[in-house]
């Protein structure tokens, strides 16, 4: 959950400081890049989720980039 979080600020974060009109090189060059790459590992983790072996069922952890942890939800006999 907290590597969702951190997609997520960090996707809301970049988007509203970039601006490609700008003078500065931070705003319109750096901001983009980091949307971008943000935007690619949301994509993975979304991908990862949702694939063949991800299927959202069962045990382990929240799985991906930036996996902090997650916890065991495994059920049993």
């Amino acid at each position: 959950m907290k590597a969702w979080f951190i997609l997520l600020i960090g996707l809301i974060s970049s988007w509203h400081f970039l601006d490609l009109n700008s003078d500065s090189r931070f705003y319109n060059l750096f901001l983009p890049m980091v949307f971008f790459l943000f935007l690619i590992f949301t994509v993975i983790k979304i991908a990862m989720k949702i694939g063949p072996e991800g299927g959202g069922s069962g045990g382990g952890s929240d799985g991906g980039f930036g996996d902090f942890g997650g916890g065991d939800c495994g059920g049993g006999d």
